[in-house]
């Protein structure tokens, strides 16, 4: 009885942290992005809390985007209880205690982004690895010191895929400012991820095998140095996170700065070339609110082109779905 116990509640923990997960992304890609409104009360998605029925459900209509957050928030929260501590294990409580960092750095809740980040950093469980490129040739059920939570990969599944190519600098929407950004000899990450034959070259995932990162410790260290500055934190604990990562790239350190807003774009230009291709940056230019410019155009953070449509499959099983503006 107790064995059956454990196991329920360790599946009620990965059911809440599946169902948050799934509502965060589907939210991110299908409503616009918090700050649209001043109390994100424009719409969200619809929250599902069961399987639904024809009548149970189905016609849920679009929560504002704050109410989806809050339910997401909730069901990471109580996930956390349910988790195990073990890290090694299939989904640990880490896991949900880095999505709720992540959560709530997309919301720019800094404060919250802050603890969340700091109960995983100072647990000691976590580490940067000592090469740049280790967390990208791992498969299977392999996890490395800077893995928190990552979705395994063997070469009988081969479901990852092969992704390279060039990098060309007209092509994408941030890609010129990506390449001047790995433009230095001294990074490691320009040279082992992002240069073939002094060619820019997409090289992260060459390795059909390798399992596929979702979050890592790396993410939490500049969530947490920005979290810190954007909370008047003292630049010697900001320097901290900043300088392991560049460390690791082999980059000099930065103790020095005292300007907030140069220390700002450090700190996100770190993120640019560290998560670079990780699926990070389309939700970073609408949090920091800027602009994303590409052949197809110019568009603003909080232009309706930017959030997909309502799938008609969708439109036509609600009664009460909203199509998003401009479908």
């Amino acid at each position: 009885q107790n064995q059956d116990q454990q196991k329920a509640s360790l599946l009620k923990g990965e059911c809440l942290f599946i169902r948050a997960v799934c509502h965060f992304e589907l939210l991110r890609m299908f409503a616009m992005p918090t700050g649209y409104t001043e109390d994100n009360s424009h719409l969200g998605i619809p929250i599902r809390l069961s399987t639904g029925s024809a009548n149970d459900e189905q016609n849920n209509p679009r929560s504002t985007v704050e109410e989806v957050y809050q339910q997401i928030i909730s069901d990471l929260e109580q996930s956390v209880s349910f988790l195990p501590n073990d890290k090694s294990t299939r989904l640990s409580k880490w896991a949900a205690m880095a999505f709720l960092s992540k959560v709530y750095f997309q919301k720019n809740d800094f404060v919250n982004s802050l603890i969340w980040s700091d109960q995983i950093i100072n647990s000691g469980e976590f580490g940067l690895n000592s090469s740049v490129d280790e967390i990208y040739n791992l498969s299977g059920w392999n996890f490395s010191d800077e893995t928190i939570f990552q979705i395994i990969n063997i070469p009988e599944d081969n479901s990852n895929g092969s992704v390279t190519g060039r990098l060309k600098s007209n092509s994408v929407t941030y890609s010129s400012q990506f390449i001047e950004a790995i433009s230095n000899p001294d990074d490691l990450r320009n040279t082992s991820l992002y240069t073939f034959l002094e060619v820019p070259y997409l090289k992260k995932y060459s390795n059909t095998a390798m399992n596929v990162t979702i979050i890592r410790f790396a993410e939490i260290l500049l969530s947490r140095a920005e979290s810190k500055l954007m909370l008047d934190y003292s630049h010697e604990s900001i320097f901290e996170d900043l300088n392991l990562v560049r460390q690791r790239s082999n980059l000099p350190t930065d103790d020095e700065c005292d300007d907030h807003e140069e220390l700002l774009n450090s700190i996100r230009q770190e993120r640019l070339v560290e998560l670079g291709f990780e699926g990070d940056r389309f939700h970073e230019v609408k949090r920091q609110q800027g602009t994303f410019i590409s052949e197809l155009g110019t568009f603003e953070w909080n232009d309706p082109k930017l959030v997909y449509p309502i799938p008609q499959q969708e439109i036509d099983q609600n009664q009460n779905m909203i199509q998003n503006s401009g479908y």
